[in-house]
């Protein structure tokens, strides 16, 4: 392989690894926010399919359907000195995706 090819094809690949980071799809299902150097840029990306600069603008997608937490059962005395089950639950929607975000620093 001659050098001209050589440098060809490093150049395509590092185009194409470019292409392919430059696009992002947001699901029906998801929230998302897009983020430059860490900021929040865009608060409620609708979803399809978008484009952003490579290394320049992350972003961040949520689940926005209804979720489950479901707690373990956990065995409680009362004063009285009586065990008690308790089984706790919540259900939660993330409706604004950067209050989200940003109250959460991005965890899931």
């Amino acid at each position: 392989m001659s050098n001209k090819s050589l440098i060809t094809l490093i150049v395509g690949v590092v185009l194409a690894v470019i292409a392919w980071n430059s696009f992002y799809i947001v699901s029906q299902t998801e929230r998302a926010v897009l983020l430059q150097f860490g900021r929040v840029v865009q608060a409620d990306v609708q979803p399809g399919l978008h484009v952003k600069v490579p290394y320049v603008n992350q972003v961040r997608k949520f689940d926005g359907r209804l979720l489950t937490l479901d707690a373990p059962t956990q065995r409680f005395l009362t004063l009285e000195k009586k065990a008690v089950m308790v089984d706790a639950y919540a259900k939660w929607r993330v409706k604004d995706a950067e209050r989200f975000y940003t109250a959460t620093s991005g965890l899931k």
